[in-house]
């Protein structure tokens, strides 16, 4: 399985150099920032930007560019990288699958990890998706195999593969406390005061690596904070997609207005004051960015990746300004072949998300809320105006499981510590 996982994954940017003839497909506009980062600490300066000490993005994807900004090749090395930490979340999705529902379908979840359009087209961008999905999946099983044998050093390793999660992104961190959360509530069958100690056990290795960079920033910077990126989406990018909605305006424009000519007081107060003012509409502008970051089914970043980044643009900016409706309006108009790999997508990706569903329905309490916690994690928390495709790929790994939990019981072959837990199989 690792085998075929690195080949597709190697396969992704050699196929995408081929067509384009150069890697400026593996570029986005973040893709600057990080490798300036990843200079910054190369070259000795610390964690630093034109500014003084970086405060937005946390170091962990810039400190695994450093050895390709090193080798003068960071767009190379952050490919290769990432194709094998791509193989190796995929082996991860398999060893899981094999432990819950057996051997007989572990192959189904880890086959659709392999080819899942997001993940493969992220995976050659200068872009944290891929070290933070495989972060993420170290997080999930260390977290199930805490449900299969409930003990402290399983709890400990979910809280670190978390922490390192948020230092790849930080919307990663919120789920440190909800995990913990799950741990003390019972996702496993022991005793009270043993989850607790377990749940407190996951907290500290997760929350003390990030207070230590909170400290950081508070020194460097007298900023108190773990990221002023997610501080932004409370103060910058939700206010602006229920303002827009609110007053009938396309989002990028309102989300520039409010960002130019504020400090930051004003900007975050601004911002935070909207969302007081019409919680129902911040309520649809989640909604539907969370529907738009499950459902979308990734055909857009694969054309991407294969030199059509005006089109792409074209296509995704209407949804992103005026909502899925008008979105899906001009992808019809378009037609031609980025409608059709839309379409066929849609429909695979539509079946995996209801054999998802069937698998949550189906799973006992204890892996269903774990991984239930990660899908929702990344689906709500990055949703918005802005949601889209490529805030999923975090999540796949969970989906996957599902949908292969759902395949199982479908057929009623799942054999592993699920039908041990309880789980009844289907007599279809």
């Amino acid at each position: 399985m690792l085998a075929v996982a690195a080949t597709v994954r190697a396969a992704v940017p050699l196929t995408a150099f081929a067509v384009t003839g150069s890697a400026d497909s593996f570029l986005t506009p973040d893709s600057a920032e990080y490798l300036d980062l990843a200079r910054s600490l190369a070259d000795g300066r610390g964690y630093s930007d034109a500014s003084g000490p970086h405060l937005r993005r946390p170091p962990g994807y810039p400190l695994l560019l450093v050895p390709g900004v090193a080798l003068g090749a960071p767009v190379a090395w952050a490919a290769a990288l990432q194709a094998a930490l791509g193989a190796c979340t995929v082996l991860l999705v398999f060893t899981i699958a094999r432990t819950l529902i057996g051997s007989g379908w572990a192959l189904l979840p880890a086959i659709l990890c392999t080819l899942d359009p997001v993940l493969v087209a992220w995976t050659p961008r200068v872009m944290a998706e891929a070290a933070l999905t495989f972060a993420v999946a170290l997080a999930l099983a260390a977290a199930l195999s805490y449900v299969v044998r409930p003990r402290a050093p399983a709890a400990v390793a979910a809280g670190l593969a978390l922490a390192g999660a948020a230092f790849m992104k930080p919307v990663a961190l919120v789920l440190i406390p909800v995990l913990g959360v799950a741990l003390a509530w019972g996702v496993a069958r022991v005793g009270r005061s043993e989850r607790l100690r377990h749940a407190a056990a996951l907290l500290l290795a997760g929350l003390l690596p990030l207070a230590a960079w909170q400290l950081r920033n508070a020194r460097a910077a007298g900023y108190a904070g773990f990221s002023t990126q997610a501080d932004g989406f409370l103060s910058l990018a939700l206010p602006a997609g229920v303002i827009a909605r609110t007053e009938g305006r396309p989002f990028t424009a309102v989300r520039k207005e409010l960002d130019a000519g504020r400090d930051a007081f004003r900007r975050n107060r601004d911002g935070l004051r909207a969302l007081a003012e019409h919680p129902v509409t911040t309520v649809v502008v989640v909604a539907e960015g969370a529907l738009r970051t499950l459902a979308a089914p990734g055909a857009l970043p694969l054309v991407e990746l294969l030199g059509g980044g005006a089109v792409s643009l074209e296509l995704s900016q209407p949804a992103v300004d005026h909502g899925a409706a008008r979105g899906l309006a001009v992808r019809l108009a378009h037609g031609g072949p980025i409608l059709a790999l839309t379409l066929g997508l849609g429909l695979v990706h539509g079946a995996v998300l209801l054999l998802a569903a069937r698998g949550a329905l189906r799973c006992p309490a204890g892996p269903r809320t774990v991984l239930l916690a990660f899908v929702a994690c990344f689906v709500l928390l990055s949703a918005g105006a802005w949601g889209q495709s490529r805030f999923r790929s975090a999540a796949v790994p969970a989906l996957c499981l599902l949908a292969g939990c759902g395949i199982a019981g479908a057929r009623g072959g799942g054999t592993g510590i699920l039908t041990r837990l309880g789980w009844r199989r289907s007599s279809s």
